[in-house]
């Protein structure tokens, strides 16, 4: 029923009125099963006067364009990034940290290999 309601409501097919994503001219959708046993949706649509794969490619790719713009400002405001151990300068403050160890460690090894060598 969700799934109906979806295609209906939000999707506009069949009905007076486009989608969200604008007018609707077909769809194919499977639902699946997880190994939770939860199911979910996938689902294609095409949508009518949509760009093509090749216009959106062009649109993109255009540096001057207003499309590639919008674009990524919409991605950068729907994309979060997240770090299990703590905030960004956290992270950033412990790889420094590591890649301090590694090179000390190097260096000490380094250095140690010369004045093996300086007895051979």
């Amino acid at each position: 029923m969700m799934v109906i309601n979806f295609i209906k409501h939000v999707l506009g097919f069949g009905k007076k009125h486009p989608g969200i994503y604008g007018e609707t001219k077909a769809y194919y959708g499977v639902v699946e099963q997880q190994g939770r046993l939860t199911l979910h949706l996938h689902i294609l649509i095409w949508i009518m006067n949509a760009l093509s794969p090749q216009d959106i490619r062009d649109r993109i790719m255009d540096s001057e364009s207003d499309f590639q713009k919008a674009m990524v400002e919409y991605l950068e405001s729907v994309h979060q990034g997240e770090f299990f151990n703590g905030k960004l300068e956290d992270v950033v403050e412990k790889i420094e940290e590591h890649q301090k160890k590694v090179l000390n460690m190097y260096l000490q090894q380094r250095q140690c290999l010369r004045h093996l060598l300086h007895f051979v």
